[in-house]
């Protein structure tokens, strides 16, 4: 468990790194900025927005609709790895450092077969998320903020 509590303290320092990009990324997103347009569209024809979360790699995937539910953009990816961290492999292209994932998933390997196992790996999804939420909740409220005082 001391592995994994490790592993959200990384986590929780990479989220803090990165989390203006990730901001900065969402916001020109919701402009209409920064997207590929499909047929001739463009950001007024935006009828919704939509976002997908994928928590493995904790990956965002958006694409916009017009007002008649066609899709109308490419989708992003929002925030991917622009550049490799140390002993990450060419092709890692995920939010998630490559490190982190796989001393969770040797720890996972390694530890499985335990008895109180899916207690412990819940515990640390639940850490994970924690840390998401907190990170993302806490970049929010300082961009709301600023936009007052601005």
């Amino acid at each position: 468990m001391k592995n994994l509590g490790y592993l959200n303290i990384k986590l929780k320092k990479y989220l803090e790194e990165t989390k203006g990009q990730v901001v900065a990324d969402l916001v020109q997103l919701l402009k209409g900025e920064n997207v590929n347009y499909l047929d001739g569209k463009t950001k007024t024809d935006i009828g919704a927005l939509y976002f997908e979360y994928e928590y493995d790699y904790l990956d965002i995937a958006a694409w916009a609709t017009d007002k008649n539910g066609k899709i109308i953009t490419d989708t992003a990816i929002l925030h991917k790895q622009k550049e490799n961290h140390i002993n990450e492999t060419e092709s890692w292209d995920s939010f998630l450092p490559e490190t982190i994932w796989k001393v969770a998933i040797d720890f996972q390997e390694k530890h499985e077969e335990y008895e109180d196992w899916d207690d412990v790996w819940e515990e640390y999804e639940e850490k994970n998320i924690n840390c998401l939420n907190s990170g993302f909740l806490t970049a929010g409220k300082k961009r709301q903020h600023r936009r007052r005082v601005e």
